[in-house]
């Protein structure tokens, strides 16, 4: 778990069924989910927000980093 720079946002990893991860962006003030990133195939080892809370980076055990573009949520993979 890590809270944006902003405090506005909070970024949860939580394994799924089928072992895989997925982050949840929540609402800090409402506590309602903002969005559900799926991007892992193993367990989540980082969340770094940037430094304006721009982008969210996340690397797991799987071996990939993926940042992500918060303003659409859209995905660029790293490295896998």
């Amino acid at each position: 778990m890590k809270f944006s720079n902003g405090g506005h946002m909070i970024a949860v990893a939580k394994k799924n069924q089928n072992q895989s991860c997925d982050i949840f962006i929540i609402n800090s003030y409402s506590l309602e989910r903002i969005k559900q990133l799926v991007g892992h195939n193993e367990l989540i080892t980082e969340i770094i927000w940037s430094k304006r809370d721009f982008y969210l980076y996340t690397c797991g055990l799987d071996g990939i980093l993926n940042e992500w573009y918060t303003n659409s949520w859209s995905k660029k993979e790293c490295i896998s």
